[in-house]
């Protein structure tokens, strides 16, 4: 034992330009490291925005069977924690595989310039990490993405839950949800989850080898050949200082392969969700002015429900009609109204032509120049009245004032202005003036066929009177064709034609 501690001692020399190399190594590391982070800090903040950016004009640019195929919830949550998941790999994960390949290559070099025997030793032992780092990362990958399908799931069921929070209370059934929810968590999430945690700690055993194994193994065989006279303790020391810097560069590579595998297959999943979906006018026909639209339809079948509306419905329409649409709940009112606005694409028997072409082969974006569509749920967004009537239109002043009169907005506007600011989602405004609002929106636009869908359902029988009367009296003015949905028949004095379904 004397011999052997005598003989670290005699081996021990100071090697200048071994000690100032490092220094020198020590100093571009920080500088290198620095870089990284703030390289990769700003990417992060802004590619994640960027991507979900580009994720909601994909998303708006669907056309509205797309909605109808995907939950709400799962749209959602593509939008907002998958795109935050997800963009981490294309965003800054690729210059951090290549920064950190370009600092374990400074470092390997050298540690080549220092000891060849050690720095062959420390290559075999760094590929063998990443192998099975990359082993191990396609199943924690995989094990990840089945988390993420199982929490866009739970969001879906929250959106259910809080949009009938009101019928939760009034029967007292939050212990029912609470149970369900209990279920579907033991029954689905928790075995996901199990998997994950399995192949984290699996996956660990690779970060316990990297970080604490290969370093000692670096010292143990520095020890060896120092005895051996093939190196100095010095050297061994320096060697293995360096093989803990690289088992960060090694363990920071590892780290990227689990979040590529994850990254990857939310890309596919969101390409499949918009796979087939877009809205694509390439080879459409150009639209005109309307004349006269036949609608025949022997059945519409909901993809969800499985339930066929809409048998037998025959109507034809011309330029100047004001027709009412009538008929039992359920019947397939909405969905006919939803139908010839193009909202909705016509599944089954039937079709539906617009100057004597078949709304298939038109141009929706150029289609919906002429066509538009008010439902009863108009989604207000925070900024002005101004704002949320134009929505960036270029309608005159007089245009303008034309519209609030006739969808009687006036009262509001003089009480409030032009400029009243409306909050996130319309909050500070009643049912009936965002329904108001609503048709203003779209009666400023001058479409040839506007289509109205319980839009005065929030209205008083005063109200909806005179904003009904002014909508008449326009469109038989102007020969503008309105199509009416109301269960208040307010339209029925107006028509010119009547269709009774169901």
């Amino acid at each position: 034992m004397e011999e052997c501690t005598q003989q670290f001692v005699d081996a021990m020399t100071f090697e200048s330009m071994v000690f100032g190399g490092l220094i020198a190594l020590y100093i571009v590391l920080a500088v290198f490291r620095y870089i990284k982070q703030y390289l990769m800090t700003r990417l992060a903040k802004n590619g994640s925005f960027e991507g979900q950016a580009q994720l909601v004009q994909q998303v708006l640019d669907q056309p509205y069977h797309f909605f109808e195929r995907n939950e709400s919830g799962s749209i959602l949550y593509s939008m907002t924690e998958d795109i935050y998941q997800g963009m981490t790999w294309y965003t800054y994960g690729r210059l951090q595989l290549v920064l950190e390949a370009a600092s374990l290559g400074c470092l390997y070099v050298f540690m080549f310039r220092i000891d060849r025997i050690l720095s062959f030793a420390a290559l075999a032992l760094v590929g063998l990490s990443l192998l099975w780092a990359n082993r191990l990362s396609g199943r924690v990958g995989m094990a990840r993405t089945a988390q993420q399908e199982q929490n866009s799931k739970i969001n879906q069921y929250m959106l259910n839950v809080g949009r009938c929070r009101n019928t939760i209370k009034q029967l007292d059934k939050s212990e029912y949800f609470t149970q369900k929810y209990d279920a579907y968590m033991k029954s689905s999430y928790l075995p996901v989850v199990d998997q994950v945690v399995k192949s984290s700690a699996l996956f660990i055993t690779q970060l316990i080898f990297s970080q604490e194994i290969i370093p000692f193994i670096m010292l143990f065989a520095g020890v060896i050949l120092t005895i051996y006279g093939r190196s100095t303790i010095g050297r061994a020391v320096i060697m293995m200082d360096l093989t803990v810097k690289l088992s960060g560069s090694i363990q920071s590579i590892a780290d990227l392969f689990p979040q590529r595998s994850l990254s990857l297959a939310i890309g596919k999943r969101i390409d499949a969700m918009l796979k087939g979906d877009s809205q694509d006018n390439a080879g459409k026909l150009p639209v005109g002015r309307f004349e006269r639209m036949n609608i025949q339809i022997d059945g519409y079948r909901y993809v969800q429900e499985g339930k066929t509306v809409l048998k037998g419905t025959d109507l034809e329409l011309e330029k100047g009609d004001i027709c009412m649409i009538k008929g039992t709940s359920g019947g397939g009112k909405s969905t006919l109204a939803k139908l010839i606005a193009g909202l909705a694409r016509l599944e089954g028997a039937g079709c539906i032509q617009y100057n004597g072409t078949d709304l298939g082969r038109l141009s929706m974006t150029e289609y919906h120049k002429h066509v538009l569509y008010v439902g009863q749920d108009t989604v207000l967004f925070e900024g002005t009245l101004r704002d949320n009537i134009l929505m960036e239109g270029n309608a005159g002043d007089g245009e303008l004032e034309e519209a609030i009169e006739i969808c009687g907005l006036q009262d509001f506007v003089r009480r409030y202005g032009l400029d009243y600011g409306i909050t996130l989602a319309g909050e500070n405004v009643s049912g009936g003036e965002r329904q108001r609002i609503g048709i203003a929106r779209m009666f400023i636009r001058k479409p040839d066929i506007l289509i109205l869908d319980e839009v005065t359902s929030a209205l008083d029988a005063d109200i909806t009177n005179k904003v009904v009367g002014n909508l008449a009296a326009y469109a038989k003015k102007h020969q503008m064709t309105v199509i009416a949905i109301s269960h208040k028949r307010d339209f029925e004095a107006y028509s010119s034609k009547v269709l009774t379904i169901g």
